[in-house]
């Protein structure tokens, strides 16, 4: 109706009979009449079509699902070990459906490699992750790399926004002004050109099916290639591009190149030529963005050359012939090959009534008059006809003598794009800095554009209409319902970001918190604040779940479910008897099994299904893990559900009578709470507490408690880490280099404590006198007031700020700057170098903490994203239950960030009592690089001092696996000689004869 309205306005419009037009006011007005109405009816139909699809829909999913089941022959896709199916199969249906070859992706070298939608470029390196990539590389039989997950992850726009300036210029932001705006507050603001555009952009022609636009689109490439003009033409997708140059070589031979992905390492060549006299270039969305095109001048033998190539003009022209003359032989060449005349009437004529006839017959053919009135027209008539012709320019061929004058560069495009900007980026190829220029888009209703909005229906009312396979329909009406329709897919588009956007809040505030606590972690700054920060968030958690009233029924739900395989509700038991809470235990117990029974049996044997489908193997292996009742298959078919359900409860009651509930007995004695927090204090920071200690503490009493406990274990270790450390790494290395390794002792013993020793002394000392000489002097360092004496001394002696902060660096190897002190009162400056002092007492455990925070936040995050992603999936089923899936996911990642945030301090807390670092060989680095290095975020491995992952392999490890392998026995990884020199001074040790460091020897290797 809409269509016949605007048709019978044109018929109205261009009229030449008046009388007809009061019938066509009529019709026009009859169909007005009827569109409310009709609009109407097309909304009641499309809601009623909407139902009845959805109900389609799920019957199709359910008879998939049970087709699906049937063939994989595994049973119920949602019953253990096979929950993983469904998500393998949509991504196996993902990559066979949805991702195609040569569009999505391409396929180089036995790898599957994605290309950019939007640049068609190769994105090497690059894979999607959660398997799908696998399902692509298993469509296209090639290699099947291994799964990847994704270690970190930012959208573009939270990316952008951690800048603290934006603004940008591009050629096509103007079409996406409102996105800046919403998104970024960005306004954006058109500049003029530097140069008028004079590009001619011509309407748009939508054909009905693509097979007609692909044949008018080689036509067009030969029609402005025959006279010479350079030819863009601008594709979608690899595979429309390779197509299109298949169909322009069969057709018409003409030569031309193709830039895609597969080409993209000859861009600057490809791009470099475009712009040449009958240049043809054929290239995805890429298109040389970023070069310009530039028009080249003719050379008149090469112009000459191309004509003849064409059929424009004879064989024997010759280059040096006057303009006029050349031209005349092209005229008349055409004449006799266009018209079908023959040479000797042709040469009968003179040049202005050769010209005539071929205008004339190019006005019928190419505009569209009949023959009876174009042989009446005149030759400026025809000439005017044929000016308004896009494109046409035999009836003004000339000898050229640059590009512009033959019209510039002119764009093809095959298909609209569903963003208007990649349009507007195709046709700025043409048309630079006031150059000619001319673009023109081929439709067809068959394009996946025009199948969102303008489907079976529109096809059908165009062919009511009269249109009919190779007819083009152009108006500008038309180009401007194609702009409408990308507005709304760029609206979508737009919504889609959005979404993501919001989605996207949870986690920028979550990477924010993460990495600003990871780069203070890179950077060295505050380690020990974080590391106390969690010591007491577990002592404060760990009171709080231990001391809470609701622990002890909450350990035997627990341990219900461990050890019963039976899901009681704590807040339901009562603890003031033995005897009536195993009652009640097996109370609970008993309804869950029968309401397992229920849910699982109709896995097995659903209702839905005929009996013949029912998984009766399934169902016989579930009965006997289960409830160890032995149901075999031909048995199972002889029973009726029913029947099944009431002999597995039978048997599932005599199992829970069975059950030995002793072990609840625990639970019940006095002190229970109490006891197991002293037992978690002692597992986890190696102190010991009595529980009748905390009998009668309030929550904060007891943290209290404990916090200073674990402080003062944690700073004895502050005290002796250090010292182990080094003799560990002084021992090691001395057996290869005795006198190095006591030198180098030697050294780090002054300047760390101003010990005073030389080499020969320290070869001199047992190691267990090592050991407790350093320590001791470790000990004075910290709590005896030496570190606090020598800053007083220091600062007495250099009042000025430059030759104190040298002073600093010099001797405690930590980057205080003269500014830094110069902005500080007398007071705060001794706070700042005392702190440096401790920095450097502790440098040791704190390349330490250092590597156990960075291999446990890695490792946690990278859980955590995967988890997250995990959420993402599945929180829109949330919708069915009417909570709205933005909220529900919101609600869910904060939750998921805590337990990650509360995951890694426990890990830290965890090892950071018990691990330590493997000495390294390399003395030299014993105090000039005592600092650790993070080599790679994706493994987690440091490379400094081999710091518990000497292997340095590609995969992350488990954090108390590293920690164990950190503070392992090194011998595994020496050889046999070196396991029995270290174990020398290890066993002297602990005898009573004196040990000294080993001195190196020199042998003679035997030669065999």
């Amino acid at each position: 109706a809409v269509m016949g309205i605007k048709g019978r306005e044109g018929d109205i419009r261009n009229a030449r009979n008046k009388k007809a037009i009061p019938a066509m006011k009529d019709e026009m007005k009859q169909l007005q009449e009827k569109l409310p109405g009709l609009e109407e009816g097309r909304d009641r139909h499309a809601q009623f079509y909407e139902v009845e699809r959805e109900k389609k829909a799920a019957h199709l999913t359910h008879e998939g699902i049970a087709l699906a089941q049937k063939q994989a022959n595994i049973g119920s896709f949602y019953v253990g070990g096979n929950m993983d199916f469904p998500h393998l199969l949509e991504n196996a249906l993902r990559a066979h459906v949805i991702y195609k070859r040569d569009k999505d992706y391409v396929v180089q070298d036995g790898d599957v490699v994605i290309v950019d939608e939007f640049t068609g470029r190769l994105m090497i390196g690059r894979q999607w992750s959660d398997g799908l990539h696998q399902a692509v590389e298993s469509k296209e039989k090639v290699t099947i790399k291994q799964e990847t997950q994704t270690f970190a992850t930012v959208t573009i726009q939270n990316f952008f926004k951690l800048y603290k300036r934006l603004a940008g210029m591009t050629g096509t932001a103007i079409t996406e002004a409102t996105e800046f705006d919403e998104i970024y507050s960005l306004d954006v603001v058109c500049i003029p050109t530097n140069v008028l555009v004079i590009r001619n952009d011509r309407d748009d022609l939508i054909f009905l099916s693509a097979k007609d636009k692909w044949s008018a689109i080689l036509d067009e490439i030969k029609h402005v290639h025959d006279v010479g003009r350079p030819v863009l033409v601008g594709t979608t997708s690899v595979e429309s591009s390779e197509m299109l140059s298949q169909m322009l070589t069969k057709k018409h031979a003409i030569k031309h190149e193709v830039l895609n992905a597969k080409q993209h390492e000859r861009e600057a060549h490809i791009v470099e030529h475009a712009g040449e006299l009958g240049a043809v270039m054929i290239a995805t969305n890429m298109a040389g963005r970023g070069t310009d095109i530039k028009l080249g001048s003719i050379d008149r033998a090469e112009l000459i050359r191309h004509w003849q190539q064409h059929d424009l003009l004879p064989k024997g022209a010759k280059p040096e012939q006057p303009d006029g003359e050349i031209v005349a032989m092209s005229l008349r060449h055409q004449a006799s090959r266009v018209l079908g005349m023959k040479p000797k009437d042709v040469e009968d004529l003179d040049d202005d009534d050769v010209r005539l006839k071929l205008m004339r017959h190019w006005v019928q053919e190419h505009a569209y008059i009949e023959p009876a009135k174009a042989a009446k027209m005149t030759a400026q008539q025809c000439k005017a006809l044929l000016d308004q012709v896009p494109g046409f320019m035999l009836h003004r061929l000339e000898m050229f003598g640059h590009l512009e004058q033959m019209g510039g560069l002119h764009i093809v495009g095959t298909e609209r794009h569903e963003a208007r900007r990649i349009d507007n980026q195709l046709r700025g190829r043409a048309g630079r800095q006031g150059d000619h220029g001319s673009s023109r888009f081929f439709i067809s209703l068959e394009d996946d554009l025009m199948k969102m909005f303008a489907g079976k229906t529109t096809m059908a009312a165009l062919s009511k209409l009269g249109m009919k396979e190779g007819d083009a329909i152009e108006h500008r009406w038309i180009t401007k319902s194609v702009e409408r329709a990308q507005r709304k897919v760029e609206e979508r588009n737009y919504e889609i970001r959005k979404n993501l956007l919001e989605y996207d809040e949870v986690m920028e505030y979550q990477r924010n918190t993460f990495y600003g606590i990871r780069q203070g972690v890179l950077e060295g700054r505050d380690i020990e604040e974080l590391v106390f920060g969690y010591i007491a968030d577990a002592v404060d958690d760990a009171v709080a779940t231990h001391l809470d009233p609701d622990y002890v029924p909450t350990q035997i739900a627990e341990w219900c479910r461990q050890n019963l395989d039976v899901s009681v509700e704590p807040g339901k038991l009562r603890m003031d008897d033995f005897e009536d809470l195993k009652g009640q235990i097996r109370k609970e117990a008993r309804a869950e099994v029968r309401q397992i029974i229920d849910v699982t049996l109709g896995e097995y044997m659903s209702h839905d299904v005929s009996p013949e489908e029912w998984d009766l193997r399934g169902l016989s292996q579930w009965a006997m893990s289960r409830f160890h009742v032995d149901l075999k298959q031909n048995q199972l078919r002889q029973m009726n559900p029913g029947e099944v359900k009431s002999t597995l409860t039978d048997a599932a009651m005599e199992q829970q009578d069975r059950l030995d509930m002793s072990g609840v007995a625990q639970f019940v004695e006095p002190l229970y709470a109490q006891r197991q927090l002293t037992d978690w204090a002692r597992n986890k920071f190696g102190i010991e507490i009595k529980p009748e200690d905390l009998a009668g503490l309030a929550d904060e009493q007891a943290a209290d408690q404990i916090l200073e406990q674990a402080r003062a274990t944690y700073h004895r270790r502050e005290i002796a880490y250090p010292v182990q450390f080094v003799l560990e790494m002084i021992v090691q290395a001395a057996q290869h280099d005795g006198p190095g390794a006591a030198a180098h002792l030697a050294a780090w013993a002054n300047q760390r404590y101003d010990m005073g020793w030389t080499p020969e002394a320290v070869s001199q000392i047992q190691t267990r006198d090592l050991h407790d000489q350093l320590t001791a002097a470790s000990e004075q360092w910290w709590d005896g007031g030496k570190l606090e004496a020598l800053v007083d001394q220091a600062i007495a002696d250099h009042p000025d700020a430059e030759p104190l902060a040298a002073w600093a660096r010099e001797r405690f190897f930590q980057p205080v700057t003269a500014q830094e002190l110069a902005e500080l009162d007398q007071d705060r400056r001794r706070v700042r170098l005392l702190d440096a002092g401790r920095a450097m007492l502790r440098a040791e455990l704190t390349q330490l903490e250092r590597f156990v925070l960075l291999q446990i936040l890695d490792t946690s995050w990278k859980d955590h994203l995967y988890a997250m992603d995990q959420i993402k999936d599945s929180v829109g089923l949330r919708g069915y239950a009417e909570r709205d899936p933005r909220i529900e996911y919101k609600r869910e990642g904060s939750n998921q960030f805590t337990q990650m945030r509360r995951t890694v301090r426990d890990r830290v807390t965890d090892l950071i009592f018990r691990a330590k670092l493997t000495a390294n060989a390399e003395p030299s680095s014993v105090y000039h690089d005592s600092h650790a290095r993070h080599a790679d975020p994706a493994t987690g491995t440091g490379a400094p001092a081999a710091a518990a992952a000497e292997q340095g392999t590609a995969q992350q490890r488990a954090d108390l696996d590293a920690a164990q392998q950190a503070g392992s026995d090194r011998s595994a990884h020496l050889s046999r000689r070196q396991r029995r020199a270290a174990e020398k001074p290890t066993a002297a040790a602990a005898s009573s004869k004196p040990t000294h460091l080993p001195k190196s020897k020199k042998r003679k290797r035997k030669s065999r």
